[in-house]
């Protein structure tokens, strides 16, 4: 989600028409680099997820987690994946897109969450609906503006498409959100930052829950399997989804150990730049 005067002074400069040699470089690079986040992490996740969703009514608290974890890490790799292809194709032509995600599975609460996961979106929503709205209020205070923010995540339900569970997912954020900022003005102390770190990562992964399943009884089924009410037994799928569930901890790994794209952009045209 682009802004006109952002892409505009880009499409006009004349310098942009010009070929650029480090520009083109890096737009393969990064192309690449979301190709293979797409074809090798997301597509390969993508199939224990739809075992796991297909099968929802006996999966066990271990593989209710497999199949829950397996698709965060898919749609985040599809998304940043698309993402990156998007970047560096529009980088060949010497255009610069916004950045779209700042690593939000090291995001410390839901607040930080959202200010690293699709960013622009992040960006249209509080300037388009959040501000506007609260400006309106006769009466601008703390429970009028948690008020607002809980409808805007619900709107936000709603732009992902028409579903009930689309919503749901949006509420939960919102209510994620509303905790954080209540937090946040009632307690000073600090948690320690990977504690913080592994709730709202975990409290992500529950919301996708109902992102991805197809009916709401489908995510209550999956969730109670998380939670252990469908028993503790070991995974049915491990003789034959090995290969996935280690392609799953590559992307734990890849995810909580590398830099991101944006970083890998920024250092290659200052090293790029300390030669000139």
């Amino acid at each position: 989600i682009v802004k006109y005067n952002h892409m505009m002074s880009q499409f006009c400069n004349v310098n942009n028409r010009i070929f650029n040699y480090r520009n083109f470089n890096l737009g393969l690079i990064i192309i690449l680099i979301g190709l293979s986040k797409k074809i090798f992490l997301a597509d390969n996740l993508a199939t224990l997820v739809e075992y796991g969703f297909l099968n929802y009514e006996n999966l066990s608290f271990y593989e209710s987690w497999l199949t829950s974890l397996c698709f965060t890490f898919q749609i985040y790799f599809d998304f940043s994946g698309y993402i990156d292809m998007a970047t560096g194709i529009a980088l060949l032509f010497n255009i610069r897109l916004p950045q779209n995600f700042n690593s939000p599975y090291k995001a410390t609460s839901i607040i930080n969450f959202w200010q690293r996961w699709h960013m622009t979106l992040t960006h249209f929503l509080t300037n388009y609906i959040y501000f506007p709205w609260a400006r309106s209020l006769k009466n601008l205070n703390f429970f009028n503006t948690m008020i607002v923010t809980f409808f805007v995540f619900v709107i936000a339900g709603f732009w992902h498409g028409p579903s009930w569970l689309y919503v749901i997912f949006g509420s939960l954020h919102g209510v994620g959100l509303i905790i954080n900022h209540v937090f946040r003005k009632l307690f000073s102390f600090e948690i320690n930052t990977i504690i913080k770190c592994f709730l709202t990562f975990n409290y992500v992964n529950l919301t996708f829950v109902f992102f991805r399943a197809e009916n709401i009884h489908v995510s209550v089924n999956i969730i109670k399997g998380m939670f252990g009410f469908n028993g503790f037994d070991l995974p049915n799928f491990l003789n034959f989804k090995v290969d996935v569930i280690l392609i799953l901890l590559l992307s734990v790994v890849v995810t909580f150990i590398f830099k991101n794209t944006n970083y890998l952009m920024e250092n290659f045209n200052l090293s790029n730049n300390k030669k000139k």
